[in-house]
């Protein structure tokens, strides 16, 4: 599995363009012996096709098909730019991630990186940590989103009549996990709730680990007057799980939200609360598999093809690789497609659902055989 080490990340650089970046990037992976140095000319033609740009103020620099010869081995190096760097149409860099590849192991960091770039307030301490060991936490393949929102942290109707025993569950799941510090178990089962809807919160920062436990009860529970479908427990100790906690909060204003508990199964909740929105009925989705034959799997250039395909219509269009998990996820968002770990010979699972839902289908069916773009 490759994984990033003290080796790969240099912090507090400075550039004056992108070009200078490239050219850095090129110079970093020669030093730790990942390239050549005729890599970076295939990093500056890769960057002329299209622009390596993803968001939230990080660039992924990486060659063409061309230069891989000069690929001694596949690693990334990432650069942290504090002061930014103007990256052309608008956009500033902050961190770049240079990846040299001579297979698909890249994707793993890819995958990683996308649960960052998902992350505003990460982003922000990223372009300015001073601790290397931060972004190798950040971004190194640990399966971090799932271990922030995973099935073992859910229970469904839950038979419980009193906030504590509510509370006591989430708690206990936390503890159980091994997110919570010792003794924190039953301080956080005895701490005040925050009643936003009909949802609960609590939290704790006596954590070894960041975690939501979502728990839902049988019956709605009483919080001093207020009913309650949702208790949401938190243990905090980064800041990963801020960019789902404020879309579960958004679900307070939600009318249907007691309907939607109860019918919706777990993998179903964790993916609304990763912000690919809750299932459509049934029978108004379609649904295929497609393989993908891309030398390389889904990186950055067959995606921006394959999102750009999706985004032309209306309909809601949801990827899931069963090789990696069993969440859906929003085929409009590249960093989400990205962070599927998508290998050449990986069979997806699509599903479409609105009034172009066909019309979708049939245009992804034919960008993917005529092969995204490569």
């Amino acid at each position: 599995m490759l994984t990033l080490n003290l080796s790969s990340i240099f912090l507090n650089q400075s550039a004056e363009d992108k070009l200078q970046v490239i050219e850095l990037i090129g110079q970093k992976m020669v030093e730790v012996g990942y390239t050549t140095e005729a890599y970076t000319a295939g990093l500056k033609a890769r960057e002329a096709i299209s622009s390596t740009f993803l968001g939230n103020g990080i660039a992924i620099p990486h060659g063409t098909p061309d230069s891989r010869d000069a690929v001694k081995q596949t690693g990334v190096v990432i650069l942290q730019f504090p002061q930014g760097v103007d990256w052309g149409e608008g956009d500033k860099v902050y961190m770049a991630v240079g990846i040299a590849a001579r297979s698909n192991e890249h994707l793993q960091i890819l995958s990683g990186l996308t649960r960052v770039l998902d992350n505003d307030d990460l982003c922000a301490h990223l372009a300015k940590t001073e601790n290397p060991q931060d972004v190798i936490e950040a971004i190194n393949p640990q399966s971090k989103e799932r271990q922030l929102l995973s099935e073992e942290l859910v229970r469904p109707r839950v038979d419980v009549r009193t906030p504590f025993a509510l509370k006591a569950v989430a708690a206990s799941l936390l503890d159980t996990g091994g997110y919570l510090e010792s003794g924190a178990e039953e301080a956080l089962a005895k701490t005040h709730a925050i009643v936003s809807g009909s949802i609960a919160f609590i939290s704790t920062a006596k954590a070894t680990s960041t975690g939501i436990a979502l728990v839902i009860p049988a019956d709605p529970v009483s919080f001093s007057g207020k009913s309650v479908n949702l208790l949401v427990a938190v243990s905090a100790c980064d800041a990963i799980h801020v960019a789902a906690l404020k879309q579960i909060g958004s679900w307070a204003d939600d009318t249907d939200l007691s309907s939607k508990l109860e019918s919706v199964s777990i993998s179903e909740l964790l993916n609304a609360a990763k912000g690919n929105g809750w299932p459509a009925p049934a029978d108004d989705v379609l649904s295929r598999e497609f393989t993908i034959f891309n030398p390389n799997g889904m990186h950055a250039r067959p995606g921006k093809v394959f999102v750009s395909t999706v985004k032309s219509f209306e309909s809601r269009v949801e990827v899931r690789n069963p090789n990696k998990s069993n969440a859906f996820i929003n085929g409009k968002s590249l960093m989400k497609l990205l962070s599927l770990g998508i290998t050449k010979g990986t069979t997806i699972e699509v599903k479409a659902s609105g009034p172009d839902a066909q019309e979708a289908m049939g245009a992804l069916e034919q960008a993917i055989r005529e092969g995204l773009g490569e």
